[in-house]
């Protein structure tokens, strides 16, 4: 089963229920479909970068990987209760990518200085879990959906 789908202009990367992580390229040339990682849990956030692959799940930890599945980074929002990832959506610019949680708020992370690192981000009272993300195609507006139909829009 394919729990996340996420794509950029090379190609498309999917996660799945036993936690491998797959990445396809759209060039003819290419070698079709490649196993590339194994996720510690179960992925239902993810995104595909210019160079990286970000995948987040139920443990609350965001992976970056390289395009080869190798892990470059490990990061933790800290705090006393984990949230879980629910979805990600990446910029259009590649360079910023969003994270819902099922506790009320979305992380947001951007790639600075050849890393992705944490930045602010936003807690929303009775938003409950993030079911869908969108940016507007500029990356100026980002649309928030929640599990029980809200739909907030914020400037980026």
């Amino acid at each position: 089963m394919v729990t996340a789908l996420a794509a950029n202009s090379k190609g498309v990367v999917s996660a799945h229920l036993d936690g491998s992580i797959h990445r396809f390229f759209f060039s003819s040339g290419s070698d079709g479909r490649t196993k590339i990682a194994i996720h510690p849990c179960i992925v239902y956030a993810l995104a595909y970068g210019s160079a990286s692959i970000l995948a987040g799940g139920n443990d609350g930890t965001l992976f970056v990987y390289n395009e080869q599945g190798e892990l470059e980074q490990r990061l933790t929002t800290g705090g006393s209760t984990k949230k879980e990832y629910t979805i990600a959506a990446m910029n259009p610019a590649g360079d910023a990518v969003v994270l819902g949680t099922t506790q009320d708020e979305f992380k947001i992370f951007s790639f600075q200085q050849n890393q992705w690192r944490p930045i602010e981000g936003k807690s929303v009272k009775n938003l409950y879990a993030i079911s869908a993300l969108a940016w507007k195609a500029d990356g100026t507006a980002l649309a928030v959906g929640s599990q029980f139909g809200a739909l907030d829009l914020y400037d980026a």
